[in-house]
């Protein structure tokens, strides 16, 4: 049986803040060096409709850049009326589109599909131009890795 907390990690990504308004916003990165799989878990309590993009970035300790294999993603529109996670098409990233309903959001990263010598991953806010002002959103993500394996040479 796999224990969470005995066999891996729980990492604090982004702490609940407002959305960015024109602007990106990066959450602390996750090393995943040793770990066989990675969960981004997204809450996002929205006040008023926006639109904006979550997606996910890999770092090699010089560059920062959207991971380049697709992750498979699961998402609740409305956490209110049910706990069904729907898997969604596999991507670099999921748009949110205008809604003020709360949501759920799961990014399900496979490290060993992470490029070669990009060891961590994060979470980016997206809401540049194009997009609506996220600011009424209070968006918070934590990190599960799961489980424990010897670190990996890249």
């Amino acid at each position: 049986m796999l224990h969470i907390l005995e066999s891996g990690r729980v990492v604090q990504v982004r702490e609940p803040l407002a959305g960015p308004n024109d602007a990106t916003e990066n959450g602390n990165w996750i090393d995943v060096s040793n770990a066989h799989a990675v969960y981004i878990v997204v809450n996002t309590a929205e006040s008023a409709a926006a639109n904006y993009t979550l997606r996910v970035l890999e770092f090699d300790g010089t560059t920062t850049r959207a991971i380049t294999a697709n992750a498979r993603i699961f998402h609740n529109t409305n956490t209110a009326l049910n706990e069904l996670l729907t898997r969604q098409a596999d991507g670099l990233n999921l748009a949110i589109t205008g809604s003020s309903l709360n949501k759920l959001t799961v990014f399900q990263v496979d490290p060993a599909r992470v490029s070669a010598g990009y060891d961590r991953v994060t979470l980016q806010v997206d809401s540049t131009p194009g997009n609506v002002d996220a600011t009424g959103q209070v968006i918070g993500a934590v990190g599960y890795v799961l489980p424990a394996r010897y670190k990996q040479s890249r």
